[in-house]
């Protein structure tokens, strides 16, 4: 058989690990040769454009001494393998754990096969304490961006909030919510006319009722099939982490190209959102801050601001007619002249776009 030079290669006799990452070459629109041990990847390893090796395989690369070459990377999965990461400084080919790394699997291998690898910006809003705002910072940013004429998506990962549908009047529209997703895996296809929709954005809400069962929230790979495939049909997918950061928190954080915090500036707000960001922060490598000014008292923005590392995007005056709209089920940032608006947009033009701003 003629091997091509732009094929993808996967190495891996782990059955776990295989599925994963067929799930994700399908995404990719690759169909991968596959061999079951290093030994027998030796005749195409050369030809292969990227080669994938199974953290089951990757030690015995030293036992074969294959050339080394570009483009080679160690999949694993959530429990790391003992001694990969040394190896992989070894050998110069970098570690993608799936489900969380499926988005960048994605995008290295149409780069490595010369496709194209466009896809919508996703973004993730985290609370630094409960009740400062998170989702309806979320909401806001989503109604801003699709009344811009961006295709937008907008994900409800907080378990506990009720459901963001609630917050924008949306929850008597027909669609998928996160019990229809559950089992999610791979390339979903395009979300779009499967979702509610609202204001001209589509959502991911959770369910409402008795507090979840842990079978009843998503999972990682759910999650990550829904972001990964939100981000090719949308444009931008805002990930709404909720009121506290979750146990689903640090994997959606790895999905995201950037994340804010917001933060209430006042002592108690600062101290909790220092010990949110310090949990999380490693799991996202572009981190913003925003600011929700109390009533009364608070901090000044330079003083709240000091210790985070995030740069402060804006200070959020507090406006007790969000509360009312949230009752109301009327959607925030509807006011183009608003507060809250003035701060998605400038969110957006810094974070999400800012090669439209700088044109």
């Amino acid at each position: 058989m003629e091997i091509s030079v732009r094929s993808a290669l996967l190495v891996t006799a782990d059955d776990a690990l295989l599925d994963q990452t067929l799930a994700v070459c399908a995404a990719a629109g690759v169909e991968p040769e596959l061999a079951a041990d290093v030994g027998a990847a030796r005749a195409r390893w050369a030809a292969a454009a990227v080669v994938m090796i199974g953290a089951d395989q990757a030690h015995r690369l030293t036992e074969q001494e294959l050339p080394r070459r570009s483009q080679l990377l160690l999949l694993d999965l959530a429990d790391p393998v003992p001694g990969l990461a040394e190896l992989s400084r070894r050998l110069r080919a970098p570690v993608l754990r799936l489900p969380a790394d499926a988005i960048r699997l994605t995008a290295t291998l149409a780069d490595a096969l010369g496709r194209s690898t466009a896809r919508g910006r996703v973004l993730a809003v985290a609370g630094g304490s409960g009740g400062v705002g998170a989702s309806t910072l979320s909401t806001a940013l989503a109604v801003v961006a699709a009344r811009a004429g961006r295709r937008t998506l907008l994900v409800d990962l907080d378990p506990l909030g009720g459901g963001i549908d609630l917050l924008v009047g949306a929850e008597r529209e027909p669609g998928w919510r996160w019990p229809r997703l559950l089992g999610a895996r791979g390339h979903l296809g395009d979300l779009r006319g499967q979702l509610p929709r609202l204001e001209g954005m589509d959502l991911v809400a959770m369910s409402r009722g008795v507090v979840p069962a842990r079978s009843q929230l998503p999972t990682p790979e759910a999650m990550a099939a829904v972001v990964s495939s939100g981000s090719r049909s949308h444009e931008l997918v805002v990930l709404d982490l909720g009121r506290t950061a979750s146990e689903l928190s640090p994997a959606a954080l790895r999905l995201a190209d950037s994340a804010l915090l917001l933060v209430s500036a006042d002592v108690r707000g600062v101290a909790a959102g220092r010990e949110t960001h310090g949990r999380l922060a490693s799991s996202c490598g572009d981190w913003h801050l925003l600011l929700r000014r109390p009533r009364a008292g608070g901090l000044p923005a330079a003083d709240a601001a000091d210790g985070f590392e995030a740069a402060l995007l804006a200070a959020i005056e507090d406006d007790p007619a969000l509360a009312l709209a949230a009752q109301r089920g009327t959607p925030p940032a509807r006011a183009a002249r608003s507060q809250l608006a003035r701060a998605c947009r400038t969110v957006l033009s810094t974070v999400v776009w800012p090669e439209a701003s700088a044109a």
